[in-house]
């Protein structure tokens, strides 16, 4: 429950983090329906990993996972995903530290059809912290910053998006996570909510 919590909120994260439109290509600024496909295609690409590279280690109070692992994308390339977990024996609280570098990672947009190439700019940080107050149902809180740069690039335009943003979500005993994104995106100042009605 406590990785699928965590899961979503990431994939949120990745969504908002293609919220932008400061192409680098001279008179090519990105429409709004152009960033919404780049949402789109960024929240298919996702860049999870399924389980830790290496075992666990640590005593019976502290599990503490080290991850380096390349994630495929939905139609090519990969994200290589690197950092660390760290899990109580309860598993009720968890933290990562992650860093997910895209690399020629493509994904398309359901909404469109279009496909979009992500590259890291250099690389996008992850910090989440995750309290699991529900073991049954996997109820609790997470709280976290994404911070790094991401290229993109679709049919001629292309471009790079600063993110500093930070989350705060919730997951009810029925299974929807909710929650706010504030920072600033592409030095635009943002604030969105979210939610995920499809469990997690």
């Amino acid at each position: 429950m406590t990785k699928r919590f965590l899961s979503v909120a990431m994939i949120a994260c990745a969504a908002f983090a293609g919220a932008c439109g400061d192409s680098t290509v001279p008179n090519t600024p990105l429409t709004d329906a152009q960033v919404d496909e780049l949402v789109d295609a960024m929240a298919a690409a996702g860049f999870m990993p399924t389980t830790p590279s290496a075992a666990a280690q640590g005593s019976a109070a502290l599990i503490s996972m080290q991850i380096d692992q390349n994630v495929e994308c939905p139609v090519s390339g990969s994200v290589h995903v690197t950092g660390s977990w760290s899990v109580n024996d309860t598993f009720s609280a968890l933290t990562a530290n992650v860093k997910q570098k895209h690399q020629a990672c493509a994904a398309t947009s359901e909404k469109t059809g279009k496909t979009w190439t992500f590259n890291g700019r250099p690389d996008v940080s992850e910090s989440l912290t995750v309290n699991v107050t529900n073991q049954q149902t996997g109820a609790g809180t997470l709280t976290g910053t994404q911070k790094g740069a991401i290229g993109f690039a679709t049919d001629g335009l292309e471009g790079t998006c600063h993110i500093d943003v930070t989350i705060t979500a919730t997951q009810n005993d029925a299974g929807v996570t909710s929650g706010t994104l504030t920072g600033t995106v592409c030095g635009k100042d943002v604030s969105q909510e979210f939610t995920n009605t499809s469990g997690v």
